[in-house]
């Protein structure tokens, strides 16, 4: 009985490992070669001198700016902390953005829910677009192209193994091995999508580390 695609079962199996193990350098190398060139990026923008809150979400992103913004709040006496770490609002209603946005969550919460709940609020939002605009944050966008072509290649090699086993499954073949490399695609396939969906905190571009030091 002839082979199906021409190839046997052992040797489609240990082509199909290399495959996987191929497409997971691919996306190692992509990824790194992507936040390399974003991270050095060097077109800064003129504009305004940056607020502290800036340089604090340069330094250390959102939550950094988040923990600025309690520090300040906390000195000016608008926001207090009791005995048990909790922040509540104790004086009048900051005026920047990204202290009232502080300021307005702050009921009895902790630091770190301050943070989550800031951390995709319209201020900070604003504040990152700002630098954004100005060059001083990698791209963004070159991170999320790297990780799309990474998963397209992910879903190929998972269809590739799928079309495998459904073939030799109707030509009653042993698929028990391809089965299960098939099921490792799959995982990789979702880890891939997960990472696409999550691009994780922007990190200075050349110009903004510059800045920084």
């Amino acid at each position: 009985m002839a082979d199906p695609w021409g190839i046997s079962g052992p040797d489609f199996v240990v082509l199909y490992i290399a495959l996987l193990g191929a497409v997971l350098l691919i996306r190692v190398i992509v990824a790194g070669v992507a936040a390399s060139r974003a991270l050095r990026a060097d077109h800064e923008q003129p504009g305004p001198p940056p607020t502290v809150y800036e340089l604090a979400f340069l330094a250390g992103g959102p939550d950094r700016a988040v923990d600025t913004a309690i520090a300040a709040l906390v000195e000016r006496g608008q926001l207090r902390v009791n005995s048990y770490r909790q922040i509540s609002k104790a004086g009048t209603r900051p005026v920047d953005p990204l202290e009232r946005a502080v300021a307005d969550v702050a009921k009895l919460k902790t630091t770190s829910t301050i943070r989550a709940k800031v951390r995709g609020s319209a201020a900070m939002r604003a504040l990152e677009e700002s630098l954004d605009q100005r060059g001083l944050l990698a791209s963004a966008a070159a991170k999320r192209r790297s990780r799309t072509f990474g998963l397209v290649l992910q879903l190929a090699v998972l269809v590739l193994g799928v079309v495998r086993l459904v073939n030799g499954i109707s030509l009653g073949r042993p698929v028990g091995v391809l089965v299960f490399l098939v099921l490792i695609a799959a995982v990789l396939t979702i880890v891939a999508a997960v990472r696409r969906s999550k691009t994780g905190p922007r990190q200075p571009s050349g110009a903004g580390r510059r800045l920084l030091g």
